[in-house]
């Protein structure tokens, strides 16, 4: 009998200590509005990894590393470590990046 309650206990504060959070954890989603123009976007997600679709079809891959008034720096490029990119802010004609799990 004391050992049975022992192990009720002990179940309890595992449960307490690992299964709550994970219940009661809200996943963090990023808020798309329809007013958000490509830099408020690239803002939004500076330190991130997102992939660029430009205008001529090529797509880019990699972290944002600071937005200008016309340019977006992309540093480590996917594929290409030991590469950054300047683009015109100009010639992005999408944006694709991980919704899920996103960390402000």
């Amino acid at each position: 009998m004391k050992m049975r309650s022992i192990a009720v206990i002990l179940l309890v504060m595992v449960f307490c200590f690992t299964g709550v959070p994970v219940l009661l954890a809200k996943e963090n989603v990023y808020k798309y509005d329809s007013g958000d123009s490509i830099a408020v976007v690239l803002k939004r997600h500076e330190g991130k990894t997102v992939y660029i679709m430009l205008e001529n079809g090529v797509e880019i891959s990699g972290e944002v590393s600071k937005l200008g008034a016309y340019t977006v720096h992309i540093s480590t490029l996917t594929g290409m470590d030991y590469y950054d990119a300047v683009i015109d802010l100009n010639e992005i004609v999408g944006v694709k990046y991980r919704a899920r799990g996103f960390k402000k």
